[in-house]
């Protein structure tokens, strides 16, 4: 039975294999199903598993179907690797001259790459948000542009402690109460120099 993918004469194995690209609230799925070639599984497996681990995620029923689909799709790819290969002079006489294998995949490369490159910054940016220690060490006038306003959140409330005691170790005196009264005393003893190293640390920032 020839190929359904390439419409080569060689033996084949009959799969389904399906990719999924989730957009928060909206969806794009994509299956392939038929007789094909030990060569076309394995491009229709490469395709529609990448696709779906890096794109499938992002969306409530994407997050649900995906580990399904990669499943699904890795079960049937080990179960065709016991097929033979097609022999390369059959696959030459079969092919026509100058021809290339077909595309594989729904959605445009250039789709999945744009796409692909926003969610990855996205991603990053998120996660990039909430690691303040680490922004702060890499990206100090960052850090201090995404948490310096107004505490909306735990991260915002993480890079606001940290700046405090930074602000109490560049005093040159430690805490030296160990209970929250003890050391909300000292810090509000400390407020006006606290105030004038914020606006330090401003102006530094800004320029």
């Amino acid at each position: 039975m020839p190929c359904q993918v390439c419409g080569i004469e060689a033996p084949t194995k009959y799969v389904e294999f399906y990719q999924n690209i989730g957009m928060i609230l909206t969806r794009q799925q994509a299956e392939i199903k038929g007789e094909l070639c030990r060569p076309c599984i394995g491009r229709c497996f490469r395709s529609y598993t990448l696709t779906t681990l890096f794109l499938g995620w992002w969306g409530l029923i994407s997050l649900i179907v995906t580990p399904f689909f990669l499943l699904n799709n890795i079960i049937r790819y080990l179960f065709a690797l016991r097929m033979a290969k097609p022999e390369p002079g059959i696959v030459a006489m079969d092919a026509p001259i100058g021809s290339e294998p077909p595309p594989v995949g729904s959605g445009s490369l250039k789709f999945k790459l744009i796409y692909g490159t926003i969610v990855c910054c996205v991603a990053l940016g998120a996660l990039a948000y909430h690691n303040v220690a680490f922004l702060e060490k890499h990206a100090p006038a960052l850090n201090a542009k995404l948490h310096s306003g107004e505490i909306t959140d735990e991260a915002d409330a993480e890079y606001s402690l940290t700046k405090l005691f930074d602000n109490v170790a560049e005093l040159g005196a430690d805490l030296k109460s160990k209970d929250w009264d003890g050391m909300r005393a000292e810090l509000l003893s400390r407020k006006p120099h606290l105030f004038g190293i914020n606006e330090q640390n401003d102006s530094n920032t800004n320029a």
